[in-house]
């Protein structure tokens, strides 16, 4: 497993410290570089890539800036199209995230001017790819009610799509969404490398004809937020305790990696394998 480990605006390296605390607990080990970690614990291994969630211009246009080295602190706000380049030549790859969303994304006009700008850095540029919402708000942040989905703006500016998926509590219990690399990519991630260009280029997984995300009742008790105050009493989607988002997001991993699915991924090479990519070679890493 690969995850990008961002955080809103600020990144505080001492979460891998907490990181290689929790492995060593559990008796595994851990290699640290200047921009990721690499860690195994009961023969499974798992790399954590630090980056920023920042946001351009406005507050409410969100970019996941990955690659960065772990003891950098960047600025704690919204920044210019200039910093952000600025930022991105310290970081792997630069990525719009969960683009088209109504009023947490970008407009149009904004996304281009910030694609014109950034698809000519010496960064690596992709587009995130929302599969962390209930299904119907996952197509929102990908752009399907509007005129340009945002696959056609990675057709337009040959940019690879990032599947996105944010872990702030629960996890689709259904495991799609999530971008497949070979062998060859984390074998880099362990010598020490990141190998953007591979983790750029997977494919990402899917596991039925039906869209799948968060479920509604995972996500209005999660991110209450987002059901409108009247409403939240009668949902039940009252701001949670601690206990009960770990709870939900305990369930939730364990319902995922749970799923008979893993049983028919994990067949030999040579065995037919249920994966499917996108016709424009959708991308990898969860946020």
């Amino acid at each position: 497993m690969v995850f990008t480990r961002t955080e809103h605006w600020k990144a505080d390296p001492d979460r891998f410290d907490r990181l290689a605390e929790r492995v060593t607990e559990r008796g595994g080990t851990i290699d640290r570089f200047e921009s990721h970690a690499v860690f195994t614990v009961a023969g499974s291994r798992g790399a954590v890539i630090n980056g920023v969630e920042t946001s351009v211009a406005t507050d409410d246009s969100h970019v996941t800036v990955c690659g960065l080295p772990i003891e950098d602190r960047p600025p704690a706000r919204a920044c210019s199209l200039d910093e952000l380049c600025d930022l991105g030549r310290e970081a792997a790859w630069v990525a719009p995230a969960h683009p088209r969303f109504p009023k947490l994304g970008f407009s149009d006009a904004h996304l281009r001017s910030v694609l014109d700008r950034v698809v000519d850095e010496s960064f690596a540029v992709a587009l995130g790819y929302t599969t962390g919402y209930p299904a119907p708000l996952n197509a929102l942040a990908q752009g399907k009610h509007t005129a340009h989905p945002i696959r056609e703006y990675a057709r337009e500016y040959d940019v690879p799509l990032l599947p996105e998926l944010d872990w702030h509590a629960p996890l689709p219990r259904t495991p799609s969404g999530f971008g497949v690399v070979d062998d060859e990519a984390f074998d880099a991630l362990a010598d020490g490398r990141i190998p953007t260009a591979d983790l750029l280029s997977a494919g990402r997984l899917k596991t039925g004809r039906w869209p799948a995300g968060v479920t509604w009742s995972d996500f209005v008790q999660t991110f209450p937020g987002a059901v409108p105050a009247p409403l939240r009493s009668i949902s039940g989607a009252a701001v949670p305790a601690e206990d009960r988002l770990r709870a939900i997001r305990d369930q939730t991993i364990g319902e995922l990696f749970a799923h008979p699915f893993w049983k028919r991924f994990c067949t030999p090479p040579d065995a037919p394998i249920t994966r499917q990519s996108d016709s424009i070679d959708d991308t990898s890493v969860d946020e």
